[in-house]
């Protein structure tokens, strides 16, 4: 097993890779240490801030070995780290802590034509530190972790296994998880995920979080009939948007989240006698986007079939571009080896026709992201984005952002700086999107950032203005002292 391991350090970076058990990687002519040798320089430990921390697990064949040598090795490099850390503490650390990037990923074999980034959107639980008997070793406390990055490009890691690791770090002010994408088919195994995640969202230590990023890589069935069992408690059975919400009660003052939500996350429960509202006292920054279908299967959009056309894709060209989605729109239980060997000569067609919002689903979750914004005083910036398949033509974008603050999705040099001095909501459409703010929201949007607000409502193709893709032009008219911001956009000829 090949460990790599990195440092960031104040001012330059140094590359340590040690190659399982001895160090033999050089860099420049010199010869590296090994993260013991790191940890016994108190120089080192002092000005490290950042490590990167990769798990090489042994390769194997796809096609033919099933029986994937992961868990021991696993197990084995993750309390081999842990109990290094543990020996790292002050004054030989720094107050501020070290940020630990960690994930596990292999040297893979594949056969001709498959993609090795399926390999975890089937029905794997992730790796795990419970051994054959499934008892799981206890982590030794790491005080100078204070940010931890888990679940980046490599292998599903369960949450459980997360949870442990962060139960073992009670300084932890920051917390980053992607959870890997999971076939809609494996409808089961997704409710287990996410209600693990749930869990873990509860740990102690997380009480004084400040900073949480949270990615499920999910989106949409490129089926739009595809339906599941509607929870007939929705929306309180969103365990993951509720777990969320109480983490957001506390200390957080960041918040990113990508996946599906329902108005739970925002601190509103319709059920509750008088509506009850929670409160976000600390959070400045807010980030979500989010599928245009909810946590139990319904949509966010809506539409008439019949207006869209159908188009087919042959599924091995789709999976270049969408591995591990769903194809099938019965939701089938076939395995991946039969999708596999069908794929080579099956032609799909697809019919993406939810193109429009649905009033009745979407103008709740809304309301209560608005109605939750009164509650966050320190609310500096806020995105909230509904993200379909095709690109973004039909997407829908919510944005806040306080006095002083420059909205991502406004280009910087083409807005006045009095409009930049006052707090502002922007309203961004995909370019084929069709809606219109409901006047009741406008009005929660203008009580919420004061008289002086301004509003804008956009009509284009926004993609992701932060990156600055696409070229526009814009003008703007102040009415009742906000503005309505229209917008022309030039593309080339193929968008349209």
């Amino acid at each position: 097993m090949k460990d790599v391991l990195a440092m960031t350090m104040a001012f330059h970076s140094i590359r340590i890779g040690i190659i399982w058990p001895d160090t033999l990687h050089y860099l420049a002519g010199g010869k590296l240490p090994s993260k013991e040798t790191v940890g016994a320089c108190p120089r080192r430990l002092r000005y490290l801030k950042q490590l990167f921390y990769d798990l090489d697990l042994p390769g194997y064949i796809v096609r033919y070995n099933k029986k994937r040598p992961y868990p021991t090795f696993f197990r084995h490099g993750l309390l081999q780290l842990w109990e290094e850390l543990a020996a790292w503490k002050e004054p030989y650390v720094a107050p501020r802590g070290i940020t630990l990037e960690l994930r596990a990923k292999t040297c893979w074999t594949c056969p001709l034509g498959t993609e090795p980034q399926t390999r975890d959107s089937g029905a794997k639980r992730g790796l795990s530190l419970d051994d054959i008997s499934g008892s799981s070793p206890t982590l030794p406390v790491v005080p100078c972790v204070t940010g931890l990055f888990v679940g980046r490009p490599g292998h599903r890691i369960n949450p459980t296994t997360i949870g442990q690791m962060i139960l073992s770090l009670p300084n932890l002010r920051s917390l980053d998880i992607t959870l890997g994408m999971i076939r809609h088919k494996h409808r089961a195994l997704r409710r287990e995920l996410k209600s693990s995640l749930a869990l873990v969202l509860e740990t102690p230590t997380l009480q004084r979080l400040q900073r949480l990023n949270l990615a499920l890589d999910e989106h949409a069935p490129l089926s739009h009939s595809s339906w599941t069992k509607a929870d007939p408690e929705y929306p309180n059975g969103d365990d993951l948007g509720r777990a969320v919400c109480r983490l957001a009660q506390t200390c957080l003052e960041e918040l990113h989240y990508s996946g599906p939500v329902s108005p739970v996350i925002f601190g509103v429960d319709p059920n509750h006698p008088h509506h009850e509202q929670k409160q976000f006292p600390r959070l400045k920054k807010l980030d979500i986007k989010f599928p245009i279908h909810t946590y139990d299967g319904r949509w966010y959009y809506n539409d008439d079939p019949s207006n869209v056309n159908r188009f087919f894709f042959h599924l091995d060209e789709l999976q270049k571009y969408e591995y591990g989605y769903d194809y099938d729109s019965d939701w089938s239980s076939a395995s991946d080896t039969d999708e596999r060997h069908n794929s080579t000569r099956t032609l799909k067609f697809i019919q993406w026709w939810r193109r429009t919002v649905d009033p009745e689903m979407f103008e709740p979750l809304l309301r209560a992201l608005v109605s939750a914004t009164q509650r966050m005083p320190k609310l500096c910036a806020l995105k909230f984005v509904a993200r379909n398949w095709e690109t973004a033509l039909y997407d829908l974008g919510i944005e806040f952002a306080g006095g002083g603050v420059q909205a991502n999705f406004l280009y910087h040099s083409l807005i006045s700086g009095p409009l930049v001095a006052k707090p502002k909501w922007v309203v961004m459409r995909g370019l084929k999107m069709k809606w219109d703010l409901p006047e009741n929201i406008r009005r929660m949007m203008q009580e919420q950032a004061g008289g002086n607000a301004a509003i804008l409502d956009s009509d284009g193709y926004w993609m992701d203005l932060a990156l600055g893709i696409g070229v526009g032009m814009w003008s703007g008219i102040e009415m009742q002292g906000g503005f309505v911001l229209t917008e022309r956009r030039l593309f080339p000829p193929d968008i349209h």
